[in-house]
This record gives structure tokens, C-alpha cells and sequence, in this order.
């Protein structure tokens, strides 16, 4: 846990605060949606976005980045691996900004919903 989150938990527990004021604090410290405004805007300055772009073709731009990082790992250059993955969330939250989808709301209750999911649900491999 993080100092602050130390600190609302225990302001919580005292019945010092609202829970509901602690648990949005504790999300606004790094909320997702604030990236993918961010990365939205920083690819509209420098002149992504002067013409509209399809679904498929920022969905592409995403697998293009996933691309480059098996590349890294085919070639033994595991370095580099963590900046590809860096590439495919900005091209994620640049696409979500774009479309202005709550990417963190899907991202919580998508991890949510995996932890009602039995184990391997199906036996899948991988």
C-alpha cells in the first residue's frame, strides 16, 4: 500500500472520511482515463489526428507496436520489450481518448469480472 492509501485506510476505518471520497481519492492518483486524455492530446499536436482515422487503423497501429515487441524477443533483445509495451498502451489510451471511451471503468470491471471466472475457465491453454 502506498503512504496515502495507508493514511485513508486509516481515516476510514476512524470514521474520519466517506468511504466513497477514499476510494475515489486512491483511484485519482493515477486514474487511466488521465492518460488517455494525455496521450490523445499529445497525438493531436503533433499531427495525428489532422485527418480522421478508422477503428481498424488505430486497432492496427496497436498491433503493429505488439509486433515490434515480439520482434525484441525474437532477436534476444529483451531491453527494448518494456518500450514496445510502453507503445502499445499509449496507441491503447490515444485510441480510447480519441473515441473519449472509459477505458479505466473497463479496465475495473473487466479485472473484476476475470476474478468471478473459474480457474483456466475451460482449461485453456496460454
Amino acid at each position: 500500500m502506498t503512504d496515502m492509501e495507508v493514511l485513508l485506510d486509516y481515516c476510514m476505518r476512524a470514521d474520519l472520511v466517506d468511504t466513497r471520497l477514499v476510494m475515489n481519492a486512491i483511484r485519482n492518483q493515477h486514474p487511466i482515463n488521465k492518460l488517455t486524455h494525455e496521450a490523445f492530446e499529445t497525438a493531436k499536436d503533433k499531427g495525428w489526428w489532422d485527418s480522421s482515422r478508422s477503428l481498424i487503423e488505430c486497432l492496427a497501429l496497436v498491433h503493429c507496436e505488439v509486433s515490434e515487441a515480439i520482434e525484441d524477443c525474437r532477436v534476444g533483445d529483451f531491453e527494448h520489450v518494456p518500450e514496445e509495451l510502453a507503445d502499445v498502451l499509449i496507441r491503447v489510451f490515444d485510441l480510447c481518448g480519441s473515441r473519449d471511451w472509459d477505458l479505466e471503468k473497463a479496465v475495473l470491471d473487466k479485472m473484476a469480472f476475470n476474478k468471478t471466472r473459474p480457474y483456466r475457465h475451460g482449461n485453456k491453454l496460454a
